[in-house]
């Protein structure tokens, strides 16, 4: 049904400790990312985005959705 599909990885712990709009802690997004990760394993393009910050992040994501409209 989804030609790709993009993982988010959460953001460092660093960052995420200084955001108050936050619904869950650090520890609970992780373990989210954990279980949207494995729910999503089998599928033959499934992309994952590091915890590197958002210049990497937003790059690695605009190298897949690239790659995604091209194929």
């Amino acid at each position: 049904r989804y030609k790709r599909v993009i993982v988010l990885s959460p953001a460092p712990k660093q960052v995420y400790a200084n955001d108050s709009a936050r619904r869950e802690s650090y520890e609970e997004a992780c373990e989210l990312g954990d279980r949207i990760r494995l729910a999503w394993g089998k599928h033959p393009n499934l992309r994952l985005t590091r915890l590197d910050g958002w210049p990497h992040k937003l790059s690695e994501i605009r190298e897949h959705v690239l790659a995604a409209i091209s194929d």
